[in-house]
């Protein structure tokens, strides 16, 4: 049965963004709280896909990595200078329409909502 992604924040990620996807009903694991602080990026994608959640990060660095073989559960990326309330928009906008399969393997960027497969 398909259902609604659930959400890997790395470090980067400001706490309103996540108390807002919260507030919103979305679950929402953070890197402090799955005790992942310090741990590099693929650590970081190794847990979420683990978990079955989609990364959401502001770190560019995951971009790169997105092009590796890495397998992942999926990547959703906002630049730095993108508003709070508009990633927080963007993301319910994805929840609302995407389950975990839509996501697994791809990478959205939020700034254009576009969409490739990594």
């Amino acid at each position: 049965m398909a259902q609604t992604f659930k959400v890997y924040t790395d470090e980067g990620v400001h706490n309103a963004i996540i108390r807002g996807l919260r507030l919103h009903g979305v679950d929402v694991l953070t890197a402090p709280e799955a005790d992942m602080q310090g741990k590099d990026d693929v650590e970081h994608l190794e847990l979420a896909k683990r978990l079955q959640r989609a990364l959401f990060t502001r770190d560019v660095d995951y971009l790169v990595l997105s092009k590796t073989n890495l397998d992942h559960a999926g990547i959703i990326y906002a630049r730095q200078d993108q508003p709070i309330g508009q990633c927080i928009r963007r993301i319910l906008h994805l929840w609302n329409t995407m389950m975990t399969e839509d996501i697994a393997g791809r990478v959205i960027y939020l700034s254009s909502a576009q969409q490739i497969d990594s």
